[in-house]
Order: C-alpha cells, then structure tokens, then sequence
C-alpha cells in the first residue's frame, strides 16, 4: 500500500493488522509538495490500521486477496471534481463508499487543474483545487468501518499541462513504478490486471507506449484484464473522426482484439456509454462522475446505450464473472453488463 499525505512534520507512517497491538512502521520520502510512503510485506485480503507518526488520527485500509476467493469489487469512473454540479460529484462518491469497493480507478480529469479557463492561475491555486478535491473525496468517500478507499490515477488532459512531465503537480502527488510515466499495468493476484494508459497527455499514444502495450498483452494470462485510459476511441460525444480516436483504433484496438480484452473503459465525453461488442470488445464510458452531462448525441451505430445522466461503473469480480454496472449518483443502476472471464481460474 502506498500512503501520501500533504503537510505535518511526521516522517513515518505507523500501521499493525487489525486485532493486533504491536505498531510497525515505514519511513517516508518527501518531494516538494507531498509525502510519500510504501508498505510492502502485507498479508492479502487482511485489514490494518495506520496513521501518520505526529498524529493521532487513526485509518483503516484492507489489501486485496493473492486469489479470487472473495468477490473483489472495483468502480471506474472520470472526469470527477468539476466546477459546477458538486452535489452530484458528492452523491456519487456515497454510493461509491456504500459498494465498499477495493479501490477506485480515476479515469483523468481529476481535479481540473489545467486547461484554457485556467491558463492564468499559478502552482499555489493548483495545489489548493487539489487539496480541496482530495479533502472532499476524504469526507465522502468511505468504505465499512470508515476505511480508506485507494485511489488509482489515469492521467486526462485536465491533469497536466501540454504534453509535460517535470513540474507537473499530478506526477508530484501520484507515485508511479517509474517516475514521470504514467502508462503502466497493475496486477492483481492470479485474477486481474488492469492496462493505464495515457492518451497522448504526456507519452504518445503511438511508439513506445503502444510497443509496451503489445509486449504486455502478448504474454498477458489473467483471466480478467481491463484498460482504462481518458479521451474515447469510440467517443458518445466528441468527433468520431477526431485525430485522437482514429489514432487510438488504429493503434490500440487491434491489441485489445487480440488479448481477448474484457472491458475498456474511456472517458473526456461526460456521458454514460456502452458500445456493441467491437470485434468482440466492449467500450464502457464516457466520464460523468461529477462533470455536467453534455446533451445527447446524434445517433452513432456503434453505441449500444448511450444517456446523459451521471454514473460511475461498478465491477464485481468472481470466478464466473465479471458482474459490471452504471450506477448513479441517486444509486440506481442505469446500465448492466456481465462478461466470462478470459480463462478459467
């Protein structure tokens, strides 16, 4: 488990299994803005108590089982902490503490940081929205037993500037396995892996990032394996046509094809989406945890559902399926899907 935490003069975290009284401990590392703490050596599917050395608030955390011997529950969504419409980025975040999920994918645009509108603030405004987003998500999103859900970033356009990494405040908050790289895969036991990849923000979509891609995918035999990046190949809202989408088709499509891909999860169009099976791929979106739901769009052929409303999906895993939903953020289930693992566990 990585901790971060912004300001205190704690170096360490603190942390024992839940039931137990001994505290052990993990020194920290500190960059400009935020420390950073990695907990290695934990037991799977166990829950333990942590808290910052210097303070006396305590949190819970529970890591993921090694196999699918429980159901592991995950929820995807993004474009999050908007401007306008905070009632429903709140609401949401409760249903999502409610499913007491494992973890959260962020699917970019997380805080919106950066972008046209706010060309002109500077580094001091950018750390606020993110400490704003990150106490909000602290006071809103809890599982049972008041435990700290992780958070899994994918990087979006609003995240970081054009096509930088140094000085960027997202890759000084977030830790990453290789610094300044925001595309990676997560594995999770002998059940799942997850493909985060970066559409064009700071990495292009083509030559090295597609190369590892493919490497990645060949030999990858989890049987349930998800990508979840920002900007839609099959978009609900923008251009069909767009330079980025074409791209991401020709490039990317194809991989996930031929991986036998379960789900891919887009976002950047603030809509709830499905796609029809797309050579046997399902597209899931399209960002609306907490944006403003844009209108609804034309008729595209490709789209199976398609409505304007706020949602984020829900992924319930066992070993005979992949139960997926779109909830709302009044919890009502606005979408289902359910897909068979690759391969048998």
């Amino acid at each position: 488990m990585t901790v971060v935490w912004f300001g205190g003069d704690g170096s360490r975290v603190l942390y024992r299994p839940v039931g137990h009284s001994k505290w052990r401990s993990v020194t920290s590392h500190m960059n400009s803005v935020v420390h950073v703490a990695h907990i290695e050596g934990l037991r799977s599917d166990s829950g333990y108590i942590f808290q910052i050395e210097g303070s006396q608030e305590k949190y819970q955390f529970r890591t993921l089982p090694s196999q699918l011997s429980r159901e592991v529950r995950f929820v995807v969504g993004g474009d999050i902490f908007y401007y306008r419409n905070l009632d429903n980025f709140v609401k949401m975040n409760q249903v999502i503490g409610d499913d007491d999920p494992d973890f959260v994918v962020l699917g970019g645009d997380i805080a919106y940081t950066k972008g046209s509108k706010r060309a002109k603030k500077d580094r001091t405004w950018e750390l606020n929205r993110w400490l704003e987003f990150f106490k909000t998500m602290a006071g809103t999103m809890k599982g049972k037993e008041n435990r700290v859900i992780p958070m899994i970033p994918v990087i979006g356009n609003h995240d970081v500037g054009s096509h930088q990494v140094e000085g960027e405040l997202f890759y000084e908050i977030f830790p990453f396995p290789e610094e300044g790289k925001s595309y990676r895969k997560m594995v999770f036991g002998n059940y799942l892996d997850l493909v985060l990849l970066d559409t064009g923000h700071t990495w292009p979509i083509e030559g090295d990032q597609t190369q590892w891609l493919k490497k990645n995918l060949d030999v990858d035999k989890a049987p349930y394996l998800f990508a979840v990046y920002h900007i839609a190949s099959y978009p609900s809202h923008y251009n069909y046509e767009g330079a980025v989408p074409k791209l991401m088709r020709k490039e990317w499509s194809p991989l996930f094809e031929e991986a036998h891909m379960t789900a891919v999860f887009e976002n950047h169009n603030h809509l709830l989406k499905r796609t029809k099976p797309m050579n046997g791929v399902v597209y899931l979106g399209d960002g609306s945890w907490g944006t403003s739901p844009r209108s609804m769009p034309k008729k595209r052929d490709y789209l199976e559902m398609v409505r304007s409303i706020n949602a984020c999906w829900f992924v319930h895993l066992t070993k005979n399926q992949a139960q997926i939903e779109a909830r709302t953020s009044t919890d009502k289930i606005a979408d289902q899907i359910e897909l068979p693992p690759r391969r048998k566990l």
